[in-house]
């Protein structure tokens, strides 16, 4: 089966720079679990892919238990294992140790909590280091509205009472604006609410997936 390339970590190397959450923040042991959550919030791969990959790297278990775990380094360099399966294992880190605010847009349209974006659409416009602050570069950039809409769709890390306030905050007294609406991320940091929604921006996705799948009820 040959895989969808247009989806979510399509393009593993991006992930792995400067898109990545530092180093100190990834993964280093991957529980079968992991993958399992991470396919049904994204389906990043099919399921017949994601048995075979098991397969290689599960002594031929299919269907391993979601305890198992896996280093992390040794899956992507794992002994005889077939180039497609390699790409496998590097999407899946690329993906969990991307930071929730690339992933999040595809996990909110894979699961139908909104329409897909079409692809000349994009939730945020970052220059270098942006979400970072004056520790790892500039804060620079805008996310639109529907970013938060959707973490808070996805993770319920704010009530709707404080989402409201949030939008209050940055937005000049809008409590509900359109998702289209442009927010300066310079608005987020001077903002208590905003630096939570900054917070939930940058968690790893391999700390929020139970979180989501409890929220939305998977």
């Amino acid at each position: 089966m040959k895989r969808d390339e247009s989806g979510p970590g399509a393009d593993a190397t991006e992930l792995e720079g400067n898109l990545s959450v530092p180093e100190n923040e990834r993964i280093q042991e991957v529980t079968a679990q992991h993958l399992y959550d991470l396919r049904e919030l994204t389906g990043f791969i099919s399921g017949t892919e994601l048995h075979d990959f098991f397969r290689a790297i599960a002594d031929g278990e299919p269907s391993p238990s979601g305890t198992i775990i896996f280093k992390a380094k040794e899956i992507q360099n794992f002994p005889d294992q077939p180039r497609e399966q390699k790409l496998i294992a590097h999407q899946a880190i690329a993906l969990l140790n991307s930071p929730l605010w690339r992933v999040a847009p595809d996990i909110a349209t894979y699961l139908g909590i909104r329409d897909k974006l079409s692809e000349d659409e994009s939730l945020v416009d970052l220059r270098e280091g942006a979400f970072h602050g004056t520790e790892r570069g500039p804060l620079e950039g805008t996310v639109k509205a529907q970013l938060i809409y959707d973490l808070r769709e996805l993770t319920g890390f704010m009530s709707g009472n404080d989402l409201h306030e949030f939008f209050r905050e940055v937005l000049n007294e809008e409590p509900s604006p359109s998702g289209y609406q442009d927010i300066p991320l310079e608005k987020l940091v001077g903002s208590k609410l905003g630096q939570v929604a900054i917070r939930e921006m940058n968690s790893p996705v391999w700390q929020k997936l139970q979180t989501i799948k409890n929220y939305v009820g998977r």
